[in-house]
């Protein structure tokens, strides 16, 4: 018995989780709605699907800290893969992460490794099945070095939080209010 209610949406909420008699709590560190568009695409038509749904790619540390945490998300895209946000990579190898997303040299957990291949391209973020996981001992991988003309098999993306829009909004009318302010400074001390 588990007291969860797993959604695709990432919000800030505390789950409980009931394991072998004991209780654990766990609070979501991520604050998004991730939303999976079942198109192939490469990397020029990732970046205009995502412009028309107005989404952004993800960053490298929010995906692996949303499809870890979340398992419906995890399920749904497990043996995908898709592009993220930036280009070019330095680091090579096995690495583990945290719950921020941090890398750290080394192999560890299933779950908490990934795989990164060096390279110039844009990234590209890949989730393995589960056969595909216990054969290579990693659920994620990370590549700067395919093809931006490779074919992704979904595209992913973020929306912001309506809230976010707001303070946007907000800045925008401030900054806006602050240049007519200097403006009238000018042509006082003009």
């Amino acid at each position: 018995m588990r007291g969860i209610e797993v959604t695709h949406r990432n919000r800030r909420k505390r789950i409980t989780f009931l394991w072998k008699g004991k209780l654990a709590k766990r609070r979501r560190m991520t604050d998004m709605d991730i939303k999976i568009i079942n198109q192939e695409a490469d990397y020029e038509n990732t970046l205009s699907i995502l412009k028309e749904n107005k989404l952004r790619p993800l960053t490298y540390q929010e995906a692996l800290v949303s499809i870890d945490k979340d398992l419906e998300l995890k399920n749904k895209l497990k043996g995908k893969w898709f592009y993220l946000q930036g280009k070019g990579l330095d680091k090579e190898g096995y690495h583990t992460f945290n719950n921020k997303g941090n890398l750290k040299e080394g192999k560890g957990n299933m779950e908490e490794t990934i795989y990164l291949w060096s390279g110039k391209n844009p990234l590209s973020f890949g989730v393995r099945s589960d056969y595909g996981a216990l054969i290579n001992g990693r659920r994620f991988g990370l590549s700067a070095s395919n093809s931006p003309d490779s074919v992704a098999g979904v595209v992913v993306g973020v929306q912001a939080k309506p809230k976010d829009k707001k303070l946007a909004a907000k800045a925008k009318k401030l900054k806006s209010k602050i240049e007519k302010l200097q403006k009238e400074l000018g042509a006082i001390y003009a």
